[in-house]
């Protein structure tokens, strides 16, 4: 399990989200790769909308493990699945532990679109955010910002990895964000035009520019 999280929203963790899980489904598609959002923006940005999905299952507690399949889209590409996140906003802590482990245990790829964190609520939201960014093989979703990166102290949590979400003007070279975050940089993915447009047009599955699928396939190694 991949599990992307930014020190704050907009720092690019839907998009790498959707990168990394089509290199995964184009990798091998038999195999099967499910995309979770729980930063709430994947159905939107994959053109599917809005739909219930893992909150209705944390905060229905007599749901079993079987009906989170059920909540799982198709999408645009061929052995990728993706869990929307949902509507609801509040459920039992114990709810949370017994989705990540449901999802570490599954026989698929599993990639999971955390969002920012907000160390400033602890609401049920913020607890499972935080609790999927605190996992082994988490990776840091961060611009070369200053304000992106002051925040890091106060999420209060240790990268373990990091990718850059490289844009032209930034002062802070990717060496600057290295020592700062204090964690291995393990790719650069070029923020460019052709990028936004498809995001924003729910094409980024089927349309990503050539080097934005290189740069997220080199995430995989």
């Amino acid at each position: 399990m991949i599990a992307l999280w930014g020190a704050k929203p907009g720092e690019g963790c839907t998009t790498t989200a959707i990168g990394v899980s089509s290199a995964y489904a184009r990798r091998n598609p038999s195999f099967g790769t499910l995309l979770v959002d729980l930063g709430g923006d994947l159905p939107a940005a994959l053109g599917s909308g809005s739909r219930d999905g893992c909150t209705e299952w944390l905060a229905s507690t007599g749901s079993p493990l079987e009906a989170l399949r059920n909540l799982e889209l198709p999408t645009a590409l061929n052995g990728l699945r993706l869990l929307p996140m949902g509507q609801e906003t509040e459920w039992p802590d114990t709810r949370q532990q017994t989705l990540l482990q449901y999802l570490l245990a599954l026989d698929r790829n599993v990639v999971v679109d955390v969002g920012g964190l907000d160390p400033t609520r602890a609401d049920s939201i913020s607890k499972i955010r935080q609790l999927f960014a605190a996992q082994s093989g988490s990776i840091l979703v961060t611009r070369a910002c200053f304000l992106a990166l002051s925040r890091l102290q106060a999420v209060g949590l240790v990268p373990q990895r990091a990718v850059l979400m490289r844009e032209e003007g930034r002062a802070l070279t990717a060496s600057d964000v290295g020592r700062i975050v204090d964690c291995p940089i393990v790719g650069e993915i070029d923020v460019e035009p052709r990028i936004r447009r498809a995001l924003d047009a729910g094409l980024l599955l089927t349309r990503a520019p050539m080097l934005f699928r290189r740069q997220c396939a080199a995430l995989l190694s």
